[in-house]
């Protein structure tokens, strides 16, 4: 008798059984990192035991719900609903590590990642330091400023700083840690680029501008513009002769200068500080006639003269003939 085959409606492939779904779906259970509603289980001296529908229970501290550490039984009872946060699991006692008051951060992060996406402003004040930077409060939140994001220069002193309210760049937000990341770097930053820009935009030769000494060389003296250097080269600093830019400059010295030369597509500025002063020779055939007999000091001698300085800053030559 032939044997009688009933593979016509069956599939080749098997379909997953209902507790294979099931146990599919257990082990895809992690709840760490999020806000859960649950549901509360148990109250004892120390714990309140919550349900987030996670492989394990959850606990929370009774210190944290109430101030003094009791329970307002009025308020909080077994079958409640109760918004947590759902940190990490605790070998020891089996449970997960649960915060009412991190659920709270998380909202709060909400609107902090809003601030970093939107790229705005948000002002924090410094409550600590730890290794490495400082510890700012966001309004609840707590978020890290890492030394180099203090300042656009290196930043040693973390004490200047505490106590002060500053604003700030959010630069990372992870919900799921609650690590906030910010930076006052990037402020600084962004502020300079907006005056350089207005410098570059209103800049003009012939300009007299304000700016303080940044930097002395051998050939001459930068000098910040608010948002940008310019250079006055040692000839354009004194009418007289000098050896070098600290005779008349010094660092910090605030000081007015003129645009002598502007390159727009280098963003060179090229500064006078001796022409905001009378030049000693525009009239000095008034004041020297040929035949006057004058005094002055000798402040350089070569192979053919003498350099004479008369009390007017001009500079004479008495030849070696002479």
């Amino acid at each position: 008798m032939a044997k009688q085959s009933f593979k016509g409606n069956q599939s080749t492939e098997s379909s997953p059984t209902e507790f294979e779904l099931l146990l599919d779906s257990y082990d895809n259970m992690n709840s760490k990192g999020l806000v859960r509603q649950g549901i509360i289980l148990n109250i004892d001296e120390r714990y309140i035991y919550v349900n987030v529908g996670d492989k394990s229970d959850g606990i929370i501290t009774v210190e944290e719900i109430s101030s003094g550490g009791n329970v307002d039984i009025a308020s909080i009872s077994i079958g409640d609903s109760i918004e947590v946060f759902v940190g990490n699991y605790d070998d020891s006692m089996g449970y997960l590590i649960c915060s009412r008051e991190k659920a709270k951060s998380v909202y709060a992060l909400d609107d902090i990642e809003k601030v970093c996406k939107d790229n705005e402003l948000i002002n924090g004040t410094v409550v600590a330091k730890t290794k490495g930077g400082l510890i700012v409060d966001l309004n609840g939140v707590t978020a890290f400023l890492p030394g180099s994001q203090i300042d656009v220069k290196l930043t040693r002193d973390f004490d200047a700083f505490l106590g002060k309210a500053l604003d700030l760049k959010v630069i990372s937000v992870d919900k799921r840690a609650c690590n906030v990341i910010v930076s006052r770097r990037k402020v600084i930053e962004d502020e300079i680029k907006k005056l350089k820009e207005n410098v570059l935009t209103d800049i003009k030769e012939g300009d007299i501008l304000e700016g303080i000494v940044k930097n002395i060389t051998d050939y001459g003296v930068f000098v910040d513009l608010g948002g940008m250097d310019g250079l006055i080269y040692i000839t354009d600093i004194s009418w007289k002769r000098i050896s070098h830019p600290s005779e008349v400059l010094s660092l910090g010295q605030k000081i007015n200068v003129k645009v002598i030369k502007y390159d727009k597509e280098r963003h060179r500025v090229s500064l006078g500080y001796k022409q905001l002063f009378e030049d000693p020779w525009h009239d000095v055939l008034e004041r020297h006639a040929p035949g006057d007999t004058v005094e002055g000091v000798i402040i350089n001698i070569t192979d053919y003269g003498a350099f004479v300085e008369l009390d007017d800053d001009v500079e004479g030559l008495i030849h070696l003939s002479e």
